[in-house]
């Protein structure tokens, strides 16, 4: 039987290639637009203002709000002091009706999103420190990250030309997504009484994968197995990042980094 409307699938491929060219060409040429959202529950809203930072919260967290601006001041140049690249002003948004204990950091817009809801796995409170502060030093790292890529190459082109959303892309493409959870996790170690990187739950799977199989394969760490359990991005990250740091210096991931944004891969040994 024979259709007038037929189409190969070379014709559908070239069709689909077209489209996803279209569209890269439209976010390149798209400037970020402000959203301004409203909140679940309506609260009163405030803002502190300091040196490097806005930090905006409803009304009846204006001590944690306070304490936060003060953790995010002291700490800005020792969090930025490996990578050299010290962040415009940032907002810091605390969310307090969302159940969940986590966090998020945007580049375009710059914007540091903190669910403020305490953490209720008992690995991480019972450790005596307060959660909070290593997730605000955790993402803030993450705006350091975004900055370097932004300083060099063609992340400083799409942060000038383009679209700022386009600098984070630059980094998933040629960096593994261990390097930047990895490198995060060191930081908030370093910096902060409760890092991760001390928690002896944290690397409980990584050490007993050493102990009683010898380890892994990078592939099968980063991929993941059906057969055994693997660890995630953050154990993994840690320990390599960490590794990196102390066989090469500190201006080994600062490097790696500037390499990065001028279009060279991150090279990986398999």
């Amino acid at each position: 039987m024979y259709y007038s409307n037929y189409c190969s699938p070379y014709q559908n491929s070239w069709h689909c290639l077209r489209q996803c060219f279209l569209l890269l060409l439209l976010l390149c040429a798209t400037k970020p637009v402000e959203v301004q959202s409203t909140p679940l529950v309506s609260h009163q809203w405030y803002r502190i203002r300091t040196p490097h930072f806005n930090i905006l919260f409803p009304g009846h967290i204006q001590p944690e709000a306070n304490r936060l601006a003060n953790i995010m001041e002291h700490l800005y140049l020792p969090v930025s002091k490996t990578l050299h690249a010290p962040p415009a002003k940032y907002s810091l948004v605390l969310t307090t009706n969302v159940a969940d204990s986590n966090g998020g950091t945007s580049f375009g817009p710059a914007r540091i999103n903190l669910y403020t809801f305490p953490s209720q796995g008992y690995s991480i409170a019972g450790s005596g420190s307060d959660w909070l502060n290593a997730l605000v030093v955790h993402e803030f790292r993450h705006a350091v990250q975004f900055t370097k890529l932004s300083q060099h190459g063609f992340g400083e082109f799409f942060l000038e030309i383009a679209s700022p959303l386009l600098v984070p892309i630059l980094g998933r493409i040629w960096l593994p997504h261990w390097f930047f959870e990895g490198d995060a996790v060191g930081i908030e170690t370093s910096l902060t009484k409760g890092g991760r990187g001390r928690l002896p739950y944290f690397s409980r799977l990584y050490r007993a994968n050493l102990l009683e199989r010898g380890g892994f394969g990078y592939q099968k760490e980063v991929c993941g197995s059906f057969k055994h359990n693997s660890v995630g991005p953050y154990v993994l990250g840690y320990h390599l990042t960490t590794h990196l740091r102390r066989r090469y210096g500190a201006q080994a991931l600062s490097d790696i980094m500037w390499y990065v944004a001028w279009g060279m891969p991150f090279p990986v040994a398999v």
